[in-house]
């Protein structure tokens, strides 16, 4: 799996999910998303779009509802959207679109957290973790930065 990180114009962060969810992808030592964005990120709204995802293993699921339970503790939430028909047929079965937060498109999933949060701002955004794991300052970040791809697995 690979972690791209999108520009964004608010204080929504945009991911995308690239490649399998597996048990080798989602395991280590730090969760993928911290990894790529520190320990705060749990504490902002993301939109995860599973658009480029087409095999999600239970270890894969396990991290998801993993991250959804950090994001509610933490006063932050994570939407997915987009998920490709596999990835969507698969969470379906598993009831976990009653547990999970999904949307169709990104748009509907920003009025979602729109719609719950009153305003859809939160904390400032956050930038790409540095090489020490520590997140960069938001002015560091250009808002018109490409995405940029980070592999999470071997």
């Amino acid at each position: 799996m690979n972690i791209k990180i999108l520009p964004t114009d608010d204080e929504v962060l945009r991911i995308e999910i690239v490649g399998n969810v597996t048990r080798e992808s989602a395991a280590g030592a730090q969760d993928p998303l911290v990894a790529h964005l520190g320990a705060g990120v749990f504490s902002h709204a993301v939109l995860l779009s599973l658009q480029q995802t087409m095999y999600v293993d239970s270890s894969g699921v396990d991290w998801l509802i993993h991250c959804h339970r950090r994001f509610q503790s933490a006063g932050g939430r994570m939407v997915l959207h987009t998920l490709s028909p596999s990835t969507q047929q698969l969470l379906k079965m598993m009831r976990l679109d009653k547990v999970l937060e999904m949307e169709p498109t990104e748009m509907a999933a920003r009025q979602r957290i729109r719609n719950s949060t009153g305003n859809g701002h939160g904390p400032p955004p956050l930038a790409p973790a540095s090489s020490n794991g520590a997140a960069r300052s938001p002015s560091s970040h250009s808002e018109s930065e490409a995405p940029h791809d980070h592999p999470t697995g071997p």
